[in-house]
């Protein structure tokens, strides 16, 4: 999903969708491959050699995974837990900060939480007692949460992927993300910006022409990128 009112597309073009893929979602870094000699695209997996067309730009759709940044306060006494105002996070995509110092997800540590992602229940360690600390995740909303907050259009406007297999691209210019990967640290990764699965993330094999203008927060829990596609 992107964030429109934000989101400043500098080039745009339509391509073909490769065959058998769906592209749920605007936002989605896209990469080239040649079907019948004709460029197509799909969404990225992260493997070295890929060509980055673009990000995907089409009709909203309701999604099925979204991305927050909440404010944890770690208990001053045992056992250390803290219950996110959201359940089923996403295996994996979940990070934190405070005052600079990153967290990250593992077996209980300083600077290392556990997270039981189907409850979200936060366990920390005793030497993060009373820590104000930024948390940034994904879950899968409730399906009264997606229709409440971002319904479907009208089921007569059928967008262009739809019925020609076609999709627009982001060439060029600043998007505002949800499609990122959570348990980055952006703010140490401003240059720093790749392919991965589906998603924008920290390392990996293809590097982007791109620089991250605004990390993910409360208010606004989106990545924001400057980029072109070569």
């Amino acid at each position: 999903m992107l964030k429109l009112n934000a989101t400043k597309p500098g080039e745009i073009i339509e391509r073909l969708i490769a065959k058998g893929v769906s592209i749920g979602a605007e936002g989605i870094p896209l990469i080239s491959v040649l079907e019948n000699g004709q460029e197509h695209v799909k969404p990225a997996v992260g493997d070295a050699g890929e060509i980055f067309v673009g990000f995907s730009w089409m009709h909203n759709v309701m999604p099925s995974v979204l991305s927050k940044v909440e404010l944890v306060v770690v208990p001053k006494v045992a056992p250390f837990t803290f219950q996110l105002s959201r359940q089923n996070i996403i295996s994996g995509q979940i990070s934190g900060s405070n005052k600079g110092t990153f967290y990250e997800e593992g077996t209980v540590a300083a600077h290392i939480f556990d997270c039981e992602e189907s409850t979200g229940i936060l366990t920390f360690d005793p030497s993060d007692a009373e820590k104000r600390i930024e948390m940034v995740y994904k879950y899968s909303p409730s399906v009264l949460e997606a229709k409440a907050n971002y319904a479907d259009a009208d089921i007569n406007i059928n967008p262009a992927f739809a019925f020609l297999g076609s999709i627009g691209c982001i060439l060029t210019g600043e998007i505002f993300t949800d499609q990122f990967d959570a348990s980055v640290d952006w703010s140490a990764k401003r240059g720093e910006v790749y392919l991965g699965t589906g998603l924008l993330t920290g390392s990996g094999a293809t590097k982007l022409g791109a620089h991250v203008t605004h990390v993910p927060t409360a208010d606004n829990p989106f990545l924001g990128v400057q980029f072109s596609n070569h």
